[in-house]
């Protein structure tokens, strides 16, 4: 027969005849050469063939490719020359028995007039006689027939032969779940704490990663049939299959229930398999079960792949009844410690009792195995502390009841000490209120009296402590307010700081007075931002204009204001944000115009001239970063909506507060948004790519840019042709013209932080590594053709390092780093000479720094937030010239247009303006 069809396959086009006869000979020819896999191509087949016969040819060749494809092509086998041993059924010739099941027997069989192999599912015989049973079977076959899911098993056909009925079906070559979960408990034993093994599906990504493709393709095989409103009703291990090319196969929708069409069940009847049922299948209500009983089997499923053990396995029916409507599992890391958390918590959704508690659809949980797969964040969140012990009770209800009678015991036990304990806190409620007035020789006596009736470990604690402070601080402070009177005469600046470190330590009538004899008559005490309905707002942030004549502060309080630094007279208070929206941040624009954002989804642009409010724009969402161009004409903005989930940047002309292009979204939360000096190009990360657009249409400068792992730092170089890129422990520099890839520089661990020098042309690199390093960067042709030397490495940093930053006139770098070790360093960096790279000023800040900033002349740095005690350093000759005292933490900082005065403001609510020259307090 093969000869036959090979001969048929290699004849010549037909020439001659009808022309039906002819197009007919000719797709019959296409037919022998696909069945034999030698299909061509339909176009180049038809054009064997005379002209006016191929437009014909080709249309039917189609034709027999959908109808094929519809099918399940089979390649053609040769016919034996004797048929096949076998019981007949019908158009079928069984050759071997598959399994069996509680509906009927499934044999392999051969159907001869399609001369294919399909899965013979034949009802049992016994069944034949009820209409349900074979109104069920009817429904199998309707349910999976309209069905299209690469995991579903098509179904081809329903046949009656002598009134016994048959499915044809899909031959699916593989091992069902059952079988493959049976080898891996055989490898791991009884009872394994963790699963070593694979499913078969995807080895090379480890056991807990299969399992969740595993269950996310069942779920989105799932999520066709509901959107038919098919529920399977059925799904367990022996209905599932890994077929022989790695693809998961849902099999036998015999209980499968169309939501359209009325239950076959009889009443109080259990339908499904006891370990994989619903609570509302197993109570066998009048209810009606939807497709979330399907998403409770899932996570049925999804458990016992992760542990190997089924969540409720009771000895007997009714026991797996009782578990499974009123007690929890155990706990899935306490039988498989190696599973993550989000894949946890994304079970323990799908395994929830009540159904409007679970995932709502099998397509949103298989997008949570995704999200997982994915490594970001799951939708699914765990169960709240309440939810917790209310499962626990219910599973442990003897333990519960005696946990509550020891409860009520104790309660009575602790009522009989509550009034002498209450008087005792009470007096050291007292002796605190008397420690934070300085006065601790009145907490220790009242610390003492405690004691006598509460003789425990932290009263006696807390009275040694006073007893030992009260002398201590004394000492300290009686030695500083010495020291104050000792300044008055030549450093009335000095007095005072020596005097407020000597109240902060203790309080007395000595101190007190020391502070006010150092400041005699000249000095007066401001708000930081002025009262406004009688509330005093806390400080966020401050800006220098860029003249230097005025500073704009911002924070809590929604407003803003403009100050005269040299007076220390408020210029005017920009009101127009609502009072309880905090502003997130605000800019000079030019030296007449100001920006500010807030969390009342509001950009407005201010008249410095005129106090007023000159437009309101407003956002899509809640901002988060802010940037404008060199010119202060553009201005990008990103947001973030609670609502819709959406990220987006957006550039807006401050001229006319209007939009230059459509909003860009972003798939995830801003790490980093910049603008390059013109306000052309902006490039923004919000997701697994950086992505760089131009700011007039919002369309793409070139394809994002693919990264894997955290974008820490985006930045502009060699006048905007090139952007940097840190992410991780490289860096990655990016023709903005094409978008190619032109150079790397890397550190061995995490860069934190980059900043490149005024010309662009060198770049400084913070790192995880202990190291910050100076490249140089030279171009040719605009950053086509990029050469990166690392000409420096700075040394000598005990954590990681993450600020970084130069002069303006690059002949120092600064380096800072941010964990409870903070230091702030300065480097030479001048190329000119052979000092490069040598540390010229090294300060342990001894608390976390949360930034750092260089004065505008470039000849001084300052240590600013997360340090109580700031520093100011003359950077040519390599000393301090003035360390700022003040009560709390400094917060927020900025110099000057000149650097000769900087502004200090923090926790104690009070803002101060200092002289870098002279080291003198100007005002308060």
């Amino acid at each position: 027969m093969q000869p036959e069809r090979d001969a048929a396959a290699q004849k010549t086009p037909p020439g001659d005849g009808s022309r039906s006869t002819n197009v007919q000979q000719a797709v019959e020819q296409f037919i022998e050469l696909h069945a034999t896999g030698q299909g061509p191509d339909p176009a180049t087949f038809a054009g064997k063939f005379p002209e006016d016969l191929r437009k014909d040819v080709l249309l039917q060749c189609r034709e027999f490719l959908a109808f094929d494809g519809l099918l399940g092509h089979q390649e053609w086998q040769p016919t034996p020359a004797k048929e096949a041993q076998g019981r007949s059924f019908g158009d079928f010739v069984i050759q071997e028995e598959l399994g069996r099941g509680g509906m009927g027997v499934v044999y392999l069989a051969q159907q001869k007039s399609l001369n294919r192999r399909v899965a013979l599912k034949v009802m049992a015989s016994g069944l034949t006689l009820s209409k349900r049973h074979v109104e069920r079977f009817r429904r199998e076959a309707a349910a999976a027939a309209q069905l299209h899911h690469p995991a579903i098993v098509a179904v081809h056909s329903l046949s009656e032969v002598d009134g016994t009925f048959a499915l044809a079906m899909d031959y699916v070559a593989g091992r069902n779940l059952a079988d493959i979960l049976d080898d891996l408990r055989l490898a791991n034993g009884d009872s394994p704490t963790s699963i070593e093994g694979t499913l078969g599906l995807a080895p090379e990504k480890g056991y807990v990663a299969e399992c969740a493709m595993f269950v996310a393709e069942l779920a989105s095989a799932l999520a066709v049939a509901h959107a038919a409103t098919v529920v399977h009703r059925d799904l367990k291990p022996r209905n599932l299959m890994l077929d022989d090319r790695r693809q998961v196969r849902l099999l036998d929708f015999g209980l499968a229930k169309s939501l359209g069409e009325g239950s076959i069940s009889m009443s109080g009847e259990i339908t499904g398999t006891a370990h994989y049922m619903s609570p509302e299948q197993t109570l066998a209500k009048r209810v009606e079960i939807d497709h979330r009983a399907d998403i409770w089997a899932l996570g049925v499923i999804l458990y016992e792949l992760l542990t190997l053990r089924r969540p409720f396995d009771g000895k007997n029916l009714q026991q797996v009844v009782y578990e499974i409507c009123f007690q929890e599992p155990v706990a899935l890391q306490q039988r498989n410690h190696k599973v993550p958390r989000d894949l946890v918590t994304i079970c323990q959704k799908a395994l929830e009792k009540d159904p409007n508690k679970r995932y709502p659809t099998a397509a949103e949980f298989e997008a949570d195995l995704q999200r997982f797969l994915r490594w970001e964040p799951v939708h699914a969140k765990p169960a709240s502390a309440t939810t917790r012990v209310l499962k626990w009770m219910r599973r442990h209800r003897t333990e519960s009841l005696l946990a509550a009678g020891l409860l009520v015991f104790g309660l009575v036990m602790l009522g009989l000490f509550w009034h002498r304990d209450a008087q005792a806190g009470e007096l050291l409620a007292a002796a605190a209120t008397a420690e934070e007035q300085g006065d601790f020789k009145r907490a220790e006596e009242l610390a003492s009296q405690a004691l006598a009736m509460r003789n425990d470990e932290a009263t006696r604690a807390r009275h040694k402590y006073y007893a030992q402070a009260q002398q201590t601080r004394r000492a300290e402070a009686n030695k500083e307010a010495l020291e104050s009177a000792n300044l008055k005469e030549h450093d009335r600046e000095g007095a005072i700081r020596a005097a407020l470190g000597a109240v902060d330590k203790f309080t007395s009538l000595e101190t007190r007075s020391a502070v006010l004899a150092a400041l005699g008559s000249g000095s007066v005490a401001r708000p930081l931002l002025g009262e406004v309905d009688g509330k005093l707002p806390r400080l966020v942030g401050g800006r220098w204009s860029p003249d230097g004549t005025a500073v704009l502060l911002f924070g809590y309080g929604g407003h803003a204001s403009l100050w005269d630094p040299a007076s220390a007279r408020r210029l005017a208070l920009l009101v127009g944000h609502p009072d309880q929206a905090t502003l997130v941040d605000a800019t000079w624009l030019d030296t007449d115009r100001v920006a500010t954002v807030a969390i009342d989804r509001t950009l407005r642009v201010w008249r410095r001239s005129s106090a007023s409010l000159e437009r309101t724009v407003k956002l899509d969402g809640v901002p988060s970063i802010m940037h404008a161009d060199a010119a202060g004409k553009r201005l990008l903005v990103t947001t973030y909506s609670t609502e819709t989930n959406v990220y987006l940047a957006q550039v807006f002309d401050t001229a006319t507060g209007a939009a230059l292009a459509p909003a860009v979204a972003h798939a995830q939360l801003f790490v980093a948004a910049v603008l390059d000096r013109t306000g052309t190009l902006a490039a923004t990360c919000g997701g697994p790519e950086v992505k760089v657009w131009r700011t007039d249409t919002g369309a793409a400068a070139f394809p994002d840019i693919a990264v894997k792992g955290r974008v820490h730092a985006l930045e502009f170089g060699l006048d905007g042709n090139v952007l940097a890129i840190a992410c991780e422990h490289e860096v990655r520099f990016v023709h903005v013209a094409s978008g190619q890839v032109v150079g790397r520089a890397s550190h061995s661990k995490d860069i934190y932080a980059m900043a490149f020098d005024t010309s662009g042309s060198r770049l400084v690199t913070g790192s995880g590594d202990l190291t910050a390093r100076v490249w140089d960067l030279a171009s040719t042709d605009s950053g086509r053709t990029l050469q990166i030397t690392e000409s420096t490495t700075l040394t000598g940093h005990a954590t990681a390092v993450r600020h970084v930053g130069f002069t303006r006139d690059g002949q120092f770098a600064l380096t800072a780093t941010g964990d409870n070790r903070g230091a702030l360093s300065v480097f030479d960096v001048d190329t000119g000479r052979g000092a490069t790279g040598t540390r010229v000023h090294h300060f342990e800040a001894g608390q976390s720094i949360l930034r750092a900033e260089l004065a505008p002349d470039g000849q001084s740095v300052l240590a600013l937030a997360g340090v109580a005690r700031p520093m100011v350093w003359d950077l040519g000759g390599a000393r301090g010239v003035l360390t700022i005292r003040q009560s709390g933490w400094a917060g927020a900082l900025a110099f000057d247009a000149t650097g000769n005065h900087l502004v200090t403001g923090g926790s104690d609510e009070r803002l101060r303006l200092w002289s870098t020259a002279s080291g003198g307090l100007a005002w308060t």
